[in-house]
Parts: structure tokens; C-alpha cells; sequence
């Protein structure tokens, strides 16, 4: 996996360096909105060498992402989710559809044919609060290839379920939350070999009112529901194999406690998390 360049994070943290992508169409935010908004730990850093063409940049007001126009999916997507954002009225319309920021954007036609689902790297859940953040959810740079019975319609939105509910159900006041994929070395694709198919799929979760980390690991397959917790790592092992570093505004003490510690799951109460990707 092949990473933004650390490098062009910080400037934009620092309001250097302008950003690699176009200008944004009505209704987007500039990246550098999105630096400030999850400065608290930094948004994901990682190699400087690898991509055939630049990441794109791309900050909505639910999540900010990272484009990787060479595998097609995003490298990661981080929200900052609070929980005013996971009640509402906000309807989902499956509306999925090419992004009109990105040029080399998937669309719908190019998982045609094929056995993977349109994964959400950020769920569509999770933003009941608003219709136009949960339409942005269906923007095909939000996406990934998932194996669906299985993996996305089962362990997968167990564990998006999970998360909503250790905001509603377990009084806190927001978590920061970022997936991604991770790539093994055999490259597989799919049938019209636009789309890279991830080997797995990692979340990695910061609680700032408790000050704990939890990362989750899971291979893209068919997996029993059941096992849920037993694939939470240290965060650590998913930085080994995506090359990114999590949690970069944060000291080096901070980061060596959170990341270090494989953890376990913080539980599982849906009855107040809502569904759906």
C-alpha cells in the first residue's frame, strides 16, 4: 500500500503547501479544513515513494479520505463521529455514484459482474443526522471491494454497529474512527482490473475522553460473527502492513501506549446503534 507523503500532511497542517487536487465543486470543503477539524491526532502519514499518480485529497463534511488512483479504492477514510450525527431522519438511497471531484473515480458499472460488494469505508450509519452526508457516503471513492454474505452484510456491519453503539449506548461523546484496506502481495483484482481487492480491512478507533486506541483487523472473506472480537490487533501490526502511521499529532509516549496494546473489543450493544453500512 502506498500512502500519502507524510511530508505533504504536515504542510497542510501547518497551512503550507496547497493540496494535490483540484478545485472542489459546490458543496465540497478544502482539505485544509479537514486537517484542522481532526488535528487533535493527525490525519494518517505514511511512504513518500510508490504511487504512479499523486493521492487525491478529498475532505466532506462527514470524513476525509485519501484517494489512490493506481488501486481505485481509498487508502484510508477518517471520521470524527459524534453522536448528534447518529439520530435523525436522513434516508438510504443506494444512490451510489461517481465522485465528480476525481477525475479517475470507480463507478458503479465497474463492481458489475463481479462477486464483491460496494464496501463503505465510512458507513452510511452513521450519519442519520444529515441527507446530504449520508448521500456523500455513497461516492464510489468511498468504496472498496468486500466480500459481501459473509463479510460486509455480516462481521463487517457487526462491527460498523459496534461502533455507533459505544458512542449512543456508552455516553460517549464522540470517537475518531479510520478504515482502510490492506493489500497482501499477490494483487488481485477485479474482472475489468480497475479495482484492486483488498487482502483485508482494518479500523482503527481513538476514544479522546478515555484516552484508548482499539485496532481491528479482519481478512476480506467470509468470515462467523461470532468471532468478531477476536480480531482485534495492536495497532501497531496494521501500521506494519499498510505503511501508514496513526495518531501523528500525538507524543511518541502516547503513541507507543495505544499502539502497542493488541486490546479487546469494547463490547457489543446494538440496541440503541441503529443499521445499515
Amino acid at each position: 500500500m502506498r500512502p500519502v507523503a507524510a511530508a505533504v500532511v504536515a504542510l497542510l497542517l501547518l497551512g503550507g503547501a496547497g493540496p494535490l487536487y483540484a478545485a472542489p465543486p459546490e458543496g465540497d470543503i478544502g482539505f485544509e479544513h479537514c486537517a484542522s477539524r481532526y488535528a487533535l491526532i493527525g490525519l494518517p502519514t505514511g511512504k513518500t515513494d510508490g504511487y504512479d499518480q499523486a493521492p487525491v485529497e478529498l475532505c466532506r463534511p462527514g470524513y476525509a479520505a485519501l484517494f489512490n488512483q493506481d488501486t481505485h479504492n481509498p487508502d484510508w477514510v477518517i471520521e470524527r463521529l459524534p453522536d448528534a450525527w447518529l439520530s435523525g431522519n436522513a434516508v438510504r438511497k443506494n444512490n451510489f455514484h461517481a465522485d465528480p471531484q476525481v477525475a479517475t473515480s470507480t463507478t458503479p458499472k465497474d463492481y458489475t459482474g463481479q462477486k464483491f460488494d460496494r464496501g463503505h469505508q465510512a458507513p452510511a450509519g452513521d450519519f442519520k443526522s444529515s441527507q446530504d452526508m449520508t448521500d456523500q457516503s455513497f461516492l464510489m471513492t468511498n468504496m472498496a471491494p468486500q466480500v459481501g454474505i459473509g463479510f460486509n452484510r455480516n462481521i463487517w456491519k457487526d462491527l460498523e454497529t459496534d461502533v455507533r453503539g459505544w458512542v449512543k449506548c456508552g455516553g460517549l461523546a464522540e470517537l475518531y474512527v479510520i478504515t482502510g484496506p490492506v493489500y497482501g502481495a499477490n494483487e488481485t483484482w477485479t474482472p475489468n482490473h480497475k479495482v484492486r481487492v483488498p487482502d483485508a480491512f482494518f479500523k482503527v478507533i481513538y476514544d479522546p475522553q478515555n484516552k484508548r486506541a482499539l485496532g481491528m483487523l479482519l481478512p476480506n472473506r467470509k468470515l462467523n460473527a461470532a468471532d468478531l472480537p477476536t480480531y482485534a490487533v495492536a495497532i501497531s501490526e496494521i501500521e506494519d502492513q499498510t505503511g501508514l502511521v496513526f495518531f501523528p499529532a500525538l507524543t511518541k509516549r502516547e503513541q507507543n501506549l495505544l499502539k502497542n496494546s493488541a486490546g479487546n473489543l469494547w463490547g457489543s450493544d446494538n440496541s440503541c446503534s441503529g443499521t445499515g453500512e
